[in-house]
């Protein structure tokens, strides 16, 4: 069974054979561990101070500041979220990763070498807009929710292929931003009916803050919601909560003019907001991208990253079609396309220094050899004595496998990249 890992920050997913696993991009400092999801989003206004939501969005290696319990970085964050959703799966021989179309490559190689630390191997990337959406037209629109922003990402069809192209993010409107305006909205009835302010305590805030979810899912089906917090009692009406939706729908007819629009199944559910569209989840996700990985011809299956399909390709809209072919993106969109494990690298891509900081040292060097780098006629490896202290930030390289570009990270915090010298 194909595995999958979707890194929307918002509806984080693993879908093994042993099923789906979900998670969201919060972590809780608890004074001597951390904790991720779902715990974590439980003190976000018990503990502000100790809760971060942003690893996700700014995955890199800069130091935190403020520092954030014993994390170096961001990535250090990201490696302790994986470990701990990754770790409830014991199937996970290949993964495919689904992505928002607003991580860069220099993010992915990051990711991929977190997960080549974990001993995870990675199969494909697919940007997940591509799969989120299907056009009846030439265009179309996945509007996608994530913890600290709102991203809307186009898809065109044209001569018969399919590509995400522009994406534009809405800072402030994110599942994170709506769920505090939401609470706003809520404590604003709570007040006007019973006098009580849950906002006075960090744990009445916080108790109502777990309770958006379920007023957002009652409302669905029913006009009007009572809530209880702790011995009050109040009601809450669509209405009250239709402004927060309106203003999502006013900032994006700004940003596109486009019907034919996808939504993020937790935006749906947030009254005010409107689509004519099935909702987009994380199991439709996770089943259209096994379609679209099970019908990649032989000729093209290894390591790529997916930005454009062909418009029979399995899609949230459509069943499975004969197998298609899948191009990667043109090299203007993509700068790092993933090369496939089997090709024959050109001589450029073959590594004869090790950039440290502003120097380049020979792979022979004392140097080299402190990022465990075993020189070879063709380039290098890393050793395997040094694997547990090295990450290999590349979407192409493997400790096995080294390409000029390939960034290497010391568990020190050093880094240092290969390169390709001409004598």
């Amino acid at each position: 069974m194909i595995n999958i890992l979707d890194i929307n920050d918002a509806q984080l997913m693993v879908a093994a054979a042993s099923g789906i696993e979900q998670s969201c991009g919060v972590a809780f400092w608890d004074g001597g561990q951390y904790h991720f999801g779902h715990s974590a989003v439980s003190q976000l206004r018990r503990k502000p101070l100790e809760t971060k939501s942003d690893f996700w969005t700014s995955l890199n290696t800069q130091p935190l500041s403020p520092a954030f319990g014993n994390a170096r970085h961001s990535a250090d964050l990201v490696y302790s979220h994986l470990k701990e959703l990754l770790g409830t799966s014991n199937d996970l021989d290949d993964l495919v990763i689904v992505t928002p179309a607003n991580v860069g490559d220099d993010q992915l190689s990051l990711l991929l070498g977190i997960l080549q630390s974990l001993s995870i191997n990675i199969s494909a990337v697919i940007d997940r807009s591509l799969i989120a959406t299907h056009s009846g037209g030439r265009r179309s629109v996945h509007i996608e929710t994530q913890w600290r922003q709102l991203l809307i990402t186009e898809v065109i069809e044209s001569e018969g292929e399919r590509s995400v192209t522009e994406t534009k993010p809405l800072p402030g409107l994110g599942l994170l931003d709506c769920y505090e305006q939401i609470l706003e909205r809520c404590a604003d009835r709570c007040v006007d009916q019973t006098r009580f302010d849950p906002r006075r305590s960090a744990d009445s805030e916080q108790e109502l803050w777990n309770a958006v979810p379920d007023i957002l899912a009652a409302l669905q089906s029913s006009p009007k919601h009572t809530v209880s917090l702790g011995q009050y009692q109040f009601t809450v009406s669509q209405d009250d909560i239709t402004p927060v939706g309106l203003r999502l729908m006013t900032e994006i007819d700004r940003v596109t003019k486009s019907k034919d629009r996808w939504f993020d199944e937790p935006l749906l559910a947030i009254p005010g907001v409107k689509s004519t569209k099935e909702a987009v989840s994380s199991d439709v996700i996770a089943g259209t991208a096994r379609d679209v990985i099970q019908q990649l011809p032989e000729s093209q299956k290894g390591l790529v990253r997916i930005a454009s399909l062909a418009s029979t390709a399995p899609s949230v809209a459509q069943t499975p079609e004969p197998p298609v072919a899948v191009e990667p993106a043109p090299a203007k969109e993509r700068s790092e396309t993933i090369a496939s494990p089997t090709q024959v690298p050109l001589d450029s891509d073959i590594p004869t220094h090790l950039l440290v900081g502003h120097r380049a040292v020979a792979l022979s060097s004392d140097e080299a050899a402190g990022f465990g780098l075993e020189p070879l006629a063709d380039g290098a490896v890393i050793a395997i004595s040094m694997r547990d202290r090295i990450k290999v930030l590349s979407l192409r390289g493997s400790y096995d496998q080294l390409f000029s570009g390939c960034r290497l990270f010391r568990d020190d915090g050093v880094e240092a990249t290969l390169i390709h010298l001409e004598h």
